[in-house]
């Protein structure tokens, strides 16, 4: 599953911060002739308010001479402005998720300290073309205000080519904390939930939830929207099974239009 985290960094002025997406400009919306303006991200710093009162992450981002949409696929790639979307990637972690709504990224559920994160401008076919990182810290009193929420932690158990080309699985052991939501996301491929460890909730699109107590396992079908719960009184683990599509992000987020 994913982990309810948050995302972007700067140590810039605020007079500085508002003038970088100001004088961003998006590609156009007709065809283009010629020669194409190279593609780049801005990245403003996290509002301030949110991450003092609540340890709320919302980052505004901007791709320039880029349409940020979902379209993927290599025959994506010739399409007039050019077309992509970001990858985000939070302390380093080995795995990262795509976002192509455009809208601002807001995250919740980081521990209190000092974090970074990486965001990534790619092409529809998922190629790098431009990155920001951004660093900032969550302070202590933040987590306070919001004690329901203090994030999960994911640890990479195995990846592994599979003998049908172009794919492979990959293993990973996610934790959540008591209240924990992950919120709605998809995979490139079939995922089996097993529950290790208390008590967790899944929302699968078009199916009443599921309860799963620990030794309960759930198959959710390739590019099926999903999200977790934490709904035990202590921490919930789950040891999740990906047989996915190589060279794909492990998990996209849902758009926030899916979501209204």
């Amino acid at each position: 599953m994913l982990s309810a985290a948050a995302i972007v960094m700067l140590c810039a002025s605020t007079v500085l911060a508002q003038s970088t997406t100001q004088t961003c400009r998006p590609a156009q919306v007709i065809p283009l002739v010629g020669v194409e303006a190279a593609a780049k991200i801005t990245i403003e710093p996290p509002a301030p308010g949110p991450l003092a009162s609540r340890g709320v992450v919302v980052l505004t981002y901007c791709a320039e001479n880029m349409r940020v949409a979902p379209v993927f696929g290599p025959a994506a790639l010739a399409v007039s402005p050019r077309v992509g979307h970001v990858h985000v990637t939070v302390d380093g972690a080995p795995w990262h998720w795509a976002d192509a709504s455009g809208n601002p990224i807001i995250l919740q559920g980081l521990r209190p300290g000092k974090h970074k994160v990486l965001l990534e401008l790619v092409d529809a076919n998922h190629q790098p073309i431009d990155r920001g990182a951004v660093s900032f810290e969550v302070p202590a009193n933040a987590a306070e205000a919001v004690p329901s929420s203090q994030g999960t932690t994911r640890k990479d158990i195995a990846r592994h080519d599979l003998s049908v080309s172009g794919r492979e699985v990959i293993q990973v052991l996610v934790e959540f904390a008591p209240g924990m939501v992950a919120p709605r996301h998809s995979h490139p491929g079939e995922e089996m939930a097993y529950v290790v460890e208390g008590v967790l909730e899944y929302q699968i699109d078009g199916k009443p939830p599921v309860t799963l107590k620990a030794g309960e396992a759930l198959f959710i079908p390739a590019g099926t929207m999903h999200a977790a719960r934490n709904v035990g009184s202590g921490k919930g683990v789950e040891l999740a099974t990906y047989i996915v599509e190589k060279g794909k992000p492990l998990l996209t987020l849902a758009n926030r239009e899916d979501e209204q």
